[in-house]
This record gives structure tokens, C-alpha cells and sequence, in this order.
């Protein structure tokens, strides 16, 4: 617990000398993942959209990977293979230039979110059913997932829910206050409780693709248990832990 803490502190001063930085080098405003018409989403912009957004998801992956397995206590670093980014990382030096710590990739994910969600109509219907609906709730895990990562690494972290779109408006969110993991989890919380049934908001399921891409989008309720347990909330927590269990038969 201590080595958590201690890690979780030293991420934290080094918070403050990236968010040092221009917005620019923070906060993508350019995307090619997303469309920047901000008329509605047809169909298969939407789901062109959320692929692309995915596509930013697993550019982070092998990082989050690597970050999770140097905290574990018994993890024991090669210095003879291991680069020297990953060594310092190890030994709990954390430099600013460091690659593996930049946070720019999660907030192009999450701006890519704020510039779809801001877009999609989800009231669009075929016989009955919502067309764009299941694509909503995925970006939307997609979005709490990203800020989750950033509030486990750094500590405090700007937050924002709407698209940045211009110079200006970047710099505005950089002014505003940092918002820790307490307050980021109760904000997300009150976002997602809405579509906690996957009965009624399923996620994505995508013809023609090799896997299912329901599997690419983390549950929810599993979202919702692991926020609740950040804030304190332990018999919430529990609650949507277990519905997560008994749901999916995982026991």
C-alpha cells in the first residue's frame, strides 16, 4: 500500500510540470478519427466514428499494460532489455519527457468522445428501435475509461465534457480547477447510471467484423462498481458488482 501511495504522490508532481505546457501539446483539437461537422451523424458516420475512436483506445493499450505491471510489487525490471524510459519508471523516476507517461493520447480519446457524443442523435428510430443508442453508451464507457487512466496515473487532471474545437476554448479548460478521482467518479457516476442495464442499453454490435464488438467496450456496471469504489461508496460498489457477476454468469 505504501509502494501505491508513494507512486501515486510522485505522479502527482509530475502532474504539474506537464500540464506546464502549452494546450496545445495537451489537447488535440485536430482529429482524423472523428468527422468536425458538427451536423448530426448519419448511421455510418457514427459508426465509422466509434471505430475510429477505438483505434485510439489501442494505441494506449500496450502503455496501460506496462504501467499496471511496473506498479506490482513483485515486478523486476531488465535492465539488460528494458529501455531506459521503462527502467526510471521502475525505479519510481518519473521525467516529464518521459514517453510512456504522455497524456496527450487519453485526452485525444476523450475529445474524439465529447466531439461524438455532442453530435449523435440517439432519438433516430428504425421499427422501433433506437439506431444510434448503442453506439452512445459505447463512447460513453469509452470516455469514463480514459478518464479513469488519467485519474489513477496523475492524480488531478483538468476534466472536461464538451468538444474542444478552437485554441481558445483549450486554453479556457486548462484555467479551470484539477479535478481529482473523487470528483471525476461522481461526475462520470451521474453520467452512466442512466444506462446501467445492458439489457436496455446494450454496446456496439458491429456486422462483418471478426470479433464481437461488445467485448471491445467495458460493461457499464463494471464502470459504475469501480467508480463508486474510488469515491468510498462500498455498498454500491458491491451492488453493481454483483449484478455484473450474476448477469454474465462470470460465477
Amino acid at each position: 500500500m505504501m509502494k501505491k501511495n508513494f507512486i501515486y504522490s510522485l505522479c502527482m508532481l509530475l502532474c504539474g510540470a506537464i500540464f506546464m505546457s502549452s494546450c496545445e501539446d495537451m489537447i488535440e483539437i485536430e482529429s482524423d478519427r472523428v468527422d468536425y461537422d458538427m451536423s448530426t451523424l448519419t448511421l455510418n458516420d457514427t459508426v465509422y466514428s466509434v471505430l475510429g475512436i477505438l483505434k485510439g483506445v489501442q494505441g494506449v493499450m500496450d502503455r496501460q499494460v506496462l504501467l499496471g505491471e511496473l506498479r506490482g510489487d513483485l515486478m523486476v525490471v531488465n535492465e539488460a532489455k528494458a529501455v531506459t524510459d521503462v527502467q526510471k519508471i521502475a525505479r519510481f523516476e518519473f521525467d516529464s519527457d518521459n514517453k510512456y507517461l504522455d497524456i496527450k493520447d487519453y485526452y485525444t480519446i476523450i475529445n474524439n468522445c465529447n466531439i461524438y457524443l455532442a453530435r449523435v442523435d440517439t432519438t433516430l428510430e428504425r421499427n422501433n428501435q433506437k439506431l444510434m443508442l448503442r453506439e452512445f453508451v459505447g463512447v460513453q464507457s469509452v470516455r469514463t475509461w480514459a478518464y479513469m487512466q488519467l485519474a489513477m496515473n496523475y492524480g488531478e487532471v483538468p476534466f472536461f465534457d464538451e468538444p474542444i474545437l478552437t485554441h481558445s476554448l483549450a486554453e479556457e479548460v486548462m484555467k479551470r480547477p484539477m479535478a481529482d478521482m473523487n470528483t471525476i467518479a461522481t461526475k462520470l457516476i451521474e453520467t452512466l447510471l442512466p444506462y446501467e442495464d445492458p439489457k436496455a442499453y446494450p454496446m456496439p454490435a458491429f456486422s462483418g467484423l471478426k470479433y464481437k464488438t461488445e467485448m471491445f467496450f467495458v460493461p457499464i456496471r463494471q464502470l459504475l462498481a469501480d467508480l463508486y469504489l474510488w469515491t468510498g461508496n462500498y455498498v454500491e460498489a458491491a451492488k453493481f458488482y454483483q449484478k455484473l457477476i450474476v448477469d454474465n454468469k462470470y460465477a
